[in-house]
């Protein structure tokens, strides 16, 4: 497959259509995730490609997608993901081990070689910060990171922002509707014990 960079509009577009597509046969967040860090990856010709989510108390985040490494859960100041959440900004680094920032912890326990890296903030429709797309190790032939390679990741992390956005509201309004039936089941428990359990069956 061809870079990324080398990909006219019209080819970009193709891409972009196949993992939409991909996309929207799917209805569950924990398979559409994937296809959306799949995405990022063969935009900007990147090796990894890891979407990381904010938790409710905005204390940790945590990764929803990681290609190649396990499920990890970090303070939410933790590294140049961190930073780049932190301080509500795109990051593009050329060596990370030159960035104070970088933890090369991952590496070590890992064995795997992180070279550049770039990371894009996700938000939500309040403008409020919901989690990051992140993408390591350019393939080209420089293996760093540009910008066109950020309006590209741009892309697919709307998308996931997007999808982020919604899963949560679908979790909020089902647990509305849960406790919404158990109190129901509640209120008819009291007049009777065999309508109440009706009710929360």
């Amino acid at each position: 497959m061809k870079h990324a960079r080398n990909l006219d509009a019209t080819e970009i577009l193709r891409l972009i259509f196949v993992y939409l597509t991909e996309v929207s046969a799917l209805r569950d967040f924990n398979d559409i995730m994937p296809v959306l860090a799949n995405m990022g990856r063969a935009l900007t010709s990147s090796d990894r490609c890891t979407v990381w989510v904010v938790s409710d108390d905005k204390k940790r985040i945590w990764t929803q997608v990681a290609h190649g490494m396990e499920l990890m859960e970090l303070p939410i100041d933790s590294g140049i993901v961190g930073s780049a959440i932190m301080k509500q900004e795109k990051i593009i680094i050329a060596d990370v081990y030159k960035d104070e920032r970088f933890n090369s912890e991952v590496d070590k326990k890992t064995g795997y070689i992180t070279k550049s890296m770039m990371v894009i903030p996700m938000y939500n429709n309040n403008d409020e910060i919901i989690g990051a797309f992140q993408v390591i190790n350019h393939q080209g032939s420089n293996g760093v990171f540009d910008l066109r390679d950020m309006e590209r990741l741009m892309l697919a992390s709307t998308y996931a922002a997007e999808t982020l956005t919604a899963a949560k509201l679908s979790q909020e309004v089902e647990a509305t509707q849960r406790e919404v039936v158990f109190t129901m089941g509640a209120v008819g428990e009291s007049r009777s014990k065999e309508t109440g359990n009706h009710v929360k069956r």
